[in-house]
């Protein structure tokens, strides 16, 4: 699966149905996903997919209907797509649950059954709660390179010697999770392993056990 192809579909393809589990959509898989985009995108599409267009087959069907049979699901064609019939959804453009789908396909086809009980409010709260969890995450992930980061340099700033920067990258690189594992083995090799950093940092004037324990913080924090 083409990454390249997935972001095009992504920024540029209206999602029509798909299966939904768990909160989540999970497109791009040509038995599930359903898609609809403009006529005049149809050519940049097959740029983009470069040698993976020869598996990309044009048709139309029994109604008139110009689809694409792709490996990222059914593409519709369609002459424009209006912005106010779509709402995002976790990187995802969809058209409005209020649409029925049934003027596209059967309306027992599972492209119909497989998103009834769906609503463009529901689905919008889901997605605004999903903001908000990655906005944490980011700001969680942010704090926590940040202390890595000023730990970093202020263990470096400790010694003028020029083997103590590889010192303080052995420091950072160990296993410092080591203590919750329940493999016997692995443990007593990692605290062996941890107790000749200790031993080596001794040699540049430093407290090891110490520093262990500050980088052990931060790590595991």
């Amino acid at each position: 699966m083409s990454n390249a192809i997935t972001t095009w579909f992504k920024n540029n393809c209206v999602l029509l149905s798909d299966k939904f589990s768990l909160g989540n959509f999970s497109p791009f898989y040509s038995n599930t996903s359903y898609w609809m985009m403009e006529e005049s995108k149809v050519e940049e599409l097959f740029k983009v997919a470069a040698e993976e267009a020869k598996y990309f087959h044009r048709h139309v069907d029994f109604f008139g209907t110009h689809n694409l049979i792709t490996p990222y699901g059914l593409v519709r064609i369609v002459a424009t797509i209006k912005d106010e019939d779509v709402f995002e959804f976790k990187g995802l453009k969809i058209l409005k649950m209020e649409f029925p789908r049934e003027f596209m396909v059967d309306y027992r086809s599972k492209f119909v059954t497989q998103i009834k009980g769906l609503t463009t409010e529901g689905l919008v709260k889901i997605h605004e709660d999903w903001v908000a969890e990655e906005a944490k995450k980011k700001a969680i992930s942010e704090t926590y390179s940040k202390r890595k980061t000023d730990l970093n340099a202020e263990l470096l700033s400790l010694s003028t010697d020029v083997e103590w920067p590889a010192m303080v990258q052995t420091m950072f690189s160990f296993d410092h999770s080591y203590n919750y594992s329940d493999d016997g083995k692995y443990w007593r090799t990692a605290n062996a392993c941890r107790e000749s950093i200790i031993a080596s940092v001794k040699r540049f004037g430093q407290d090891g056990e110490s520093l262990m324990r500050r980088i052990a913080n931060v790590v595991l924090n």
